[in-house]
């Protein structure tokens, strides 16, 4: 954070607002490495679910 900001910040008497704001502002490359990593990280956790799921072994069991 800039010096400036973290007075701004200080300043506030809505603090809540001023970060909703900040977020907002965030540039469109910004936006795409978020957008990018969060697909990246919901395939990994879907592909590792998938793969140590226990319903998986529990279907796997014949009925009987």
């Amino acid at each position: 954070m800039h010096v400036e900001e973290l007075r701004r910040a200080r300043r506030s008497p809505r603090p809540a607002l001023d970060q909703r704001h900040s977020r907002v502002r965030r540039t469109w490359a910004t936006w795409l490495r978020f957008g990018i990593w969060l697909i990246l990280g919901l395939i990994v956790y879907f592909v590792y679910s998938r793969k140590h799921s226990k319903l998986e072994v529990a279907e796997s069991v014949p009925r009987g």
